[in-house]
C-alpha cells in the first residue's frame, strides 16, 4: 500500500479551508442523506400491494406519502 504524503503547501492549504465552510458541506451532506432515506423508504412502500398497505396502517396517508417528493417531509 503506498502511503499519501502531502508537501507543505497542500497542508497549508487544506487547514487554510474555513471551519464555516466545512460546516456547510457537512450540512449539505446531511440533507442529501436524508433525502435519500425518504427516496429509498418511499420506493419500498411503493412496492407493496395495496393490500399490504392497508395492513401497515392507513393506506390513503401511505398512499400520500408516496406521493410525496423525497425533498418534502
Amino acid at each position: 500500500m503506498t502511503d499519501i504524503v502531502l508537501s507543505d503547501r497542500q497542508i497549508r492549504t487544506i487547514r487554510s479551508i474555513p471551519n464555516s465552510f466545512l460546516r456547510a458541506i457537512r450540512a449539505a451532506i446531511g440533507v442529501a442523506r436524508e433525502w435519500r432515506r425518504r427516496y429509498r423508504s418511499r420506493c419500498e412502500l411503493a412496492s407493496y400491494a395495496y393490500y399490504e398497505r392497508s395492513d401497515l396502517g392507513f393506506a390513503a396517508e401511505l398512499d400520500a406519502e408516496i406521493a410525496k417528493p423525497f425533498w418534502r417531509k
